[in-house]
């Protein structure tokens, strides 16, 4: 195989290595995470609106709660490691 490359070098032709872009898997996954949090926000609040049983209204407002935080944390993380990322 190497004399078949070999000779195609020789002949004049350029053989190109096409990379792949680096990705930055962990900017990646921080916005993956991002819109798996969105929708389960969305959820939470789409429970809350239909929820009509007293407990259900807690269950509601405790899960709405505790997927904002969840939002907000990931949302933080992510503005942190931009910064980060620019100096």
């Amino acid at each position: 195989m190497w004399d078949w490359v070999k000779w195609l070098i020789g002949k004049g032709l350029n053989l190109m290595v096409i990379q792949e872009p680096e990705v930055d898997t962990r900017q990646y996954s921080l916005q993956v995470m991002l819109d798996e949090a969105r929708g389960k926000l969305k959820c939470a609040h789409n429970r809350f609106d239909i929820a009509d049983d007293p407990d259900l209204i807690d269950c509601a407002i405790f899960t709405l709660k505790a997927e904002e935080k969840r939002y907000d944390y990931i949302l933080k993380q992510i503005k942190h490691y931009q910064k980060q990322a620019s100096l």
